[in-house]
């Protein structure tokens, strides 16, 4: 379906919800709504335009579970069940949003632009020229309990987004809620479409660790993201599947994009939003070492979170 088809639903199912005096879907989900579209929209397209293999077999089968949230979302809120209708619908917007843009990466990755990192590395030395990037990886290559408690910091971006929109949901936060989905897909999008011009192999493999040179290192965000996207610009890989969707973006950081939107949504939440604040802090600080990101990339994936919460601002009119 086209983003027009969807927007196109999106206003059906608004009219009906309001003749029943029950809307079937909040207007403040417009705005992620539509941008999903996009994103599907260009995945569906470019995968015909490059001749990919679609082997979406795992893929089809969350598609049919988020479609089946989002119905569910409809009856509850159709039911005056507001809350939890917003926190299913958006713990399946950011699913699906994730899926999309990580397919677009992998597509994207055939461009073929020449790789940055050279820049990226001069980038780093001139904004930061006391810190050396490959001083600090060897730094960390003997130190087991730090590795493990930054993986740990590094992975709660598994868990985070899903905690926050059930949070928000919970409060009766919904308008909150929507609008960090927005800024959270505004982020998404452009972090894939910087990638696409400016691809990187990641710090790791640029300035040649190994992954025995960090044995406790248990993210492997270097160097199989690398591995996937250098047979994806070579064309040995032409298929599109679960087993092939990867993290591709090195330049700028969705990881820190992130965590600045999660720490400006928990800072409304009452009592636990100080603690969040402060890990998804400790989140990005462990960027650079556990995601393999340059310091520039960190500080590129802070300017598109300020930008895309700055435009979820416009979307909504506050």
């Amino acid at each position: 379906m086209s983003g027009s088809g969807i927007a196109i639903g999106q206003r059906r199912l608004a009219i009906l919800g309001e003749r029943s005096g029950r809307p079937a879907l909040d207007a403040n989900a417009f705005p992620a709504y539509r941008l999903l579209g996009l994103q599907t929209m260009l995945v569906v397209l470019l995968l015909a335009a490059l001749g990919f293999t679609y082997r979406g077999e795992d893929i089809n089968l969350m598609i049919a579970v988020l479609a089946a949230m989002a119905g569910i979302a409809a009856l509850l809120r159709w039911r005056d069940s507001p809350r939890l209708a917003a926190a299913i619908e958006g713990c399946a917007i950011l699913v699906a949003a994730s899926m999309a843009v990580a397919c677009l990466s992998l597509l994207l990755a055939t461009l073929g632009y020449p790789y940055r990192d050279t820049a990226l590395q001069a980038a780093d030395e001139l904004l930061l020229p006391f810190l050396s990037w490959p001083d600090l990886a060897r730094s960390l290559a003997g130190q087991a309990e730090l590795t493990a408690a930054m993986c740990r910091v590094y992975s709660t971006l598994l868990w985070q987004p899903f905690a926050l929109v059930a949070t928000l949901a919970a409060l009766g936060k919904v308008e909150l809620l929507w609008r960090f989905l927005h800024a959270w897909a505004l982020a998404l999008i452009a972090c894939v479409a910087i990638f696409a011009l400016v691809p990187a192999e990641t710090a790791y493999v640029h300035y040649g660790f190994v992954p025995a040179d960090l044995p406790y290192l248990t993210v492997n965000a270097g160097w199989w993201p690398a591995e996937i996207l250098e047979k994806v610009r070579t064309g040995q890989l032409r298929e599109l599947g679960a087993a092939q969707i990867s993290g591709l973006i090195t330049f700028p950081s969705f990881h820190t994009a992130a965590a600045v939107l999660l720490a400006w949504g928990f800072r409304r939440v009452p009592f636990a939003g100080p603690f969040f604040v402060l890990l998804n802090v400790a989140m990005i600080a462990t960027v650079p070492l556990i995601g393999s990101h340059y310091f520039v990339d960190v500080l590129g994936g802070i300017a598109v979170a300020l930008l895309a919460i700055a435009g979820s601002r416009t979307s909504l009119g506050h």
